[in-house]
């Protein structure tokens, strides 16, 4: 280890024990302060009660036990003060420590004793008023009991007199006056003491010491404090120091680095390359089949159909170079075309591919064209679509009702200006949130990514688009009511385009049997594009948007196919792949459906339990193969055409064919607390079998019938007895069947069988348990005799 690491470590260590000790000191302060309000609290009690002990002749109705056990409670206080002064953790780094509690050992001593003569005090007041009582009783004797007037003027009278000579005629009075006046003279005597106010100054200087010890800690605390930071401020200046000569030792290095990034640039740019080629070259075979057929059919409808396929096709090779896009322009590679072309090149196929999504979250999808229908541009207009469609793909993202306005306007200006704004009302975007989400993945809000999805990379490639093509985008949002973009690009007006008749058409659809398909897909235009495709083959599709979802769905519905994607959000396909395989153990068909073209991600789904992989987008050909090559794997489920009875029969098992460990029988208590009388536990289980064995049947024959009155009642005698017997796998599962049939709906399938193989299950253990019982009772009977001989 070198010299400066040596005294780099050897200060941090300085700093360390400065703030150490900083902190014990601060401790100790806070110490004192609470004793010093434990002080002054029980010294005001103590001042309090003298007043009220030296008042006590004027405070007649107190009583004089109440007095004395309030004594007592503060001379408590005072110990239980001194003694949490023992218990806590102390710091002995200073002497004020050892003053403290030399101060609050001599502050109870003083206490104790200044308690003492209050308890002495009020003693003698309560003596000297039985001692006064006496007397008068006394004197009331002698003086025949005259009336109350004449008695205490007569009193008054004796006791000024010289009530001790020797000529009283009454010895006990004169034994009770000699005691009253004792008692006079001391309480006289105590109470000057009391009085006294140097006899209470312990309690002011006790204050005054704890709380100048208390600052001197707090004093210390801080002085430790500025040395740390001294010493923290010395490290970072060596470091820095260290720093710059370290930088300066780098400046060779830095120069192959530098060459060793120019070749990585270089590589970077072969790979995106190559890339681009791999993802462009299957899409621009799509897109030029449909233009073939869109050149050979002559049915309108097909036409118009093989138009959709083309926009989406368009605009999905945009997609695809998102990424690609993005890494050119940040190398400034990237180079912008320059064609004629009319705004509806540009407005129609965002709205075609944009609607659906608009009409599946019931928002009205407003155009507002305010540029003359002759008016042509020069430009990128592949560009200018990608700009539109992800800022109107934003807008129905974050826009749960009401509508999305897409507006374009021209600015006669030299050249023109295309105008083009999207306009929503949504959640909103904060104002110190406006520039943030123009920065590469970024979102608004870290929750967005997990509520929407998306990488946020959309609008910085909007921005960086738009500035390329030297425009400018700004944006209008208030939280809660929504946002405009508006983009403004300088574009010179162009000549009328021949544009070609893109006439689409569709494959035929694939003649198979109807199948019941779960599509986990995120991102709605790939769901619904996933959704048709099916539909179109006869199959029926239901959609989850992320993983969990997926998952929720798959345990309550019975599905013949799942097609699941990657990237999602909550949780991905793999996950939920892996899950729905491995710890639900569902036999369900999965197919991941994925853009990834990497090896990796199509490995990764079939290690989590895919049965096989598609990629996007979803191909007849493809797509049939599949279906073919796992036919054997599909059962054939319940669509919504059907109707009448159910086509799918339950059956029992072979028993080595089903998870003997899902047996409940021998963990029942009940069985388990009657095993001992042999005759009960075999007509139990015997009786047991024989239910099971009857409510197989009952089910098989009501799920047949769609008999929900004979499947309510079966489900609800299996209640009883799963529950009676604590078979809690049985119960659990009877219990939610039950249920569903309670509101007229026929359990799933896979439920039904299920349940069906854990009676059976049971019923093999039933038959082991009677046998293993019998072998017991006749090894028993024939060891017997033996025994007894």
């Amino acid at each position: 280890m070198n010299s400066p690491k040596i005294l780099t470590l050897l200060l941090s260590s300085i700093v360390a024990a400065l703030f150490t000790v900083a902190y014990m000191s601060y401790q100790n302060s806070r110490h004192i302060e609470n004793a010093l309000t434990d002080v002054t609290m029980v010294g005001h009690e103590l001042l309090g009660h003298r007043d009220t002990i030296l008042n006590y002749q004027y405070q007649q109705q107190r009583r004089h036990f109440l007095i004395t056990q309030r004594i007592t409670e503060i001379e408590k206080l005072a110990k239980a003060m001194l003694k949490k002064n023992t218990t806590i953790t102390w710091f002995p780094i200073s002497s004020n420590v050892n003053k403290t509690s030399q101060k609050l050992v001599s502050f109870e001593k003083k206490l104790l004793y200044t308690s003492s003569m209050l308890d002495m005090l009020v003693g003698i007041q309560v003596a000297r008023k039985y001692a006064y009582l006496s007397l008068e009783s006394l004197f009331k004797q002698a003086l025949n009991e005259r009336n109350s007037l004449g008695l205490e003027w007569h009193f008054v009278d004796f006791m000024n007199q010289n009530l001790l000579n020797n000529n009283v005629a009454h010895p006990q009075i004169k034994q009770f006056a000699m005691q009253l006046r004792q008692i006079d003279e001391r309480r006289t005597s105590l109470r000057t003491d009391l009085l006294n106010e140097h006899n209470y100054d312990f309690i002011e200087k006790t204050e005054t010491a704890l709380r100048q010890y208390s600052h001197n800690e707090l004093n210390n605390a801080l002085m430790y404090c500025l040395g740390a930071v001294t010493v923290l401020i010395l490290i970072f200046s060596i470091q820095a120091y260290l720093r710059f000569t370290h930088l300066k030792a780098l400046n060779k290095e830095m120069s192959a680095a530098s060459e060793k990034a120019l070749n990585a640039a270089k590589a970077k740019s072969q790979f995106l390359a190559t890339m681009s080629h791999e993802l462009r070259t299957p899409m621009n075979g799509v897109l030029g089949i449909a233009q073939i057929i869109a050149g050979e059919t002559h049915e309108s409808a097909t036409k118009k159909n093989v138009g959709i396929i083309l926009e989406s096709g368009q605009h999905l090779m945009t997609v695809l170079n998102d990424i690609l896009d993005f890494s050119k322009i940040e190398e400034n590679k990237l180079e912008l075309e320059a064609v004629h072309f009319h705004l509806n090149q540009i407005l129609m196929p965002v709205v075609s591919a944009i609607t659906p999504l608009a009409e599946e979250k019931n928002l009205t999808l407003e155009i507002d064209n305010q540029i003359p229908d002759n008016i042509y541009f020069i430009g990128d207009s592949a560009r200018l679509r990608q700009i539109l469609f992800n800022l109107a793909g934003n807008a129905i993202k974050f826009t749960a009702k009401g509508k999305i306005t897409i507006q374009a306007q021209l600015e006669n200006v030299t050249p023109s200006h295309l105008i083009l704004s999207v306009s929503d009302t949504g959640i909103g975007i904060p104002p110190h949130k406006h520039d943030a989400i123009f920065a590469s993945f970024e979102q608004a809000d870290a929750s967005t990514t997990r509520e929407f999805g998306g990488s946020g990379l959309g609008l910085a490639i909007v921005k960086k688009l738009t500035e390329l093509m030297d425009g400018t985008i700004t944006l209008m949002s208030r939280e809660n009511v929504g946002s405009t973009f508006t983009v403004t690009i300088p574009l010179p007006r162009g000549e009328k385009a021949v544009v070609a008749n893109q006439d689409p058409v569709s494959a035929s659809p694939l003649e198979t049997r109807p199948l019941n398909i779960l599509l986990a897909e995120d991102n709605r235009v790939n769901a619904i594009v996933a959704k048709g495709f099916c539909n179109k083959l006869g199959h029926h599709v239901d959609i989850a948007e992320n993983g969990q979802i997926a998952i929720d769905k798959a345990t309550k519905e019975s599905y013949d196919l799942i097609l699941m994607d990657n990237h999602m959000p909550e949780m991905n396909g793999i996950e939920a792949t892996y899950y729905l395989r491995q710890v639900l153990g569902i036999n369900t068909l999965i197919f991941a459906y994925t853009a990834d073209v990497f090896r990796e991600a199509h490995d990764d789904f079939i290690n989590a339990g895919a049965d096989h992989v598609l990629t996007k987008p979803l191909q007849n050909e493809s797509f049939y193969d599949a279906i073919s090559n796992f036919s054997h794997r599909i059962q054939t489920q319940n669509t919504p055409e059907l109707s009448g009875t159910n086509v799918i029969h339950l059956h029992r098992e072979d028993v080595h064919d089903l998870r003997l460990t899902e047996e409940e029988l021998s963990k029942s208590e009940l069985l388990n607390e009657v095993k001992q009388d042999i005759d009960i536990y075999q007509s139990l289980l015997q009786s047991l079998i024989e239910d099971f064995e009857t409510h197989i049947d009952e089910l098989i024959s009501g799920f047949e019938a769609d008999d929900t009155e004979q499947l309510g009642k079966t489900l609800h005698c299996l209640k009883g007895i799963t529950l009676n017997l604590q078979l809690d796998n049985l119960a659990n599962l009877t219990i939610e069947m039950e249920q569903q049939v309670r509101e007229d709906k026929i359990p799933c399938i896979d439920n039904f069988q299920k349940l069906i193989n854990r009676l059976s299950v049971n019923i093999h253990q039933g038959n082991r348990l009677i046998e293993k019982n019998v072998d017991a009772v006749i090894v028993s009977n024939e060891t017997a005799p033996a025994k007894k001989a």
